[in-house]
């Protein structure tokens, strides 16, 4: 999952995959981070993004100890 263009991560990601001779395969578009990080803790796949939010920035989300996955919630019964 990347951004949409003319977003400027989407442009350098595009720069950098050119020099390093890499093919990004983009099966959805998201200009929200947060959405992405929702989608991304859903099992909805990957994304690629600044990384600039906090948990409570993204909507409480974080990575889970327990499960590796992103969680809602501190404790995880996964």
């Amino acid at each position: 999952m990347l951004p949409s263009q003319p977003h400027p991560l989407r442009a350098r990601l595009a720069r950098l995959a050119q020099q390093e001779g890499v093919t990004l395969t983009q099966v959805l578009e998201a200009d929200s981070i947060r959405l992405q990080h929702e989608i991304v803790a859903c099992g909805g796949g990957l994304a690629i993004t600044a990384g600039t939010l906090t948990p409570q920035e993204a909507g409480g989300w974080w990575p889970c100890p327990s499960c590796g996955r992103c969680c809602h919630a501190p404790s995880c019964s996964a």
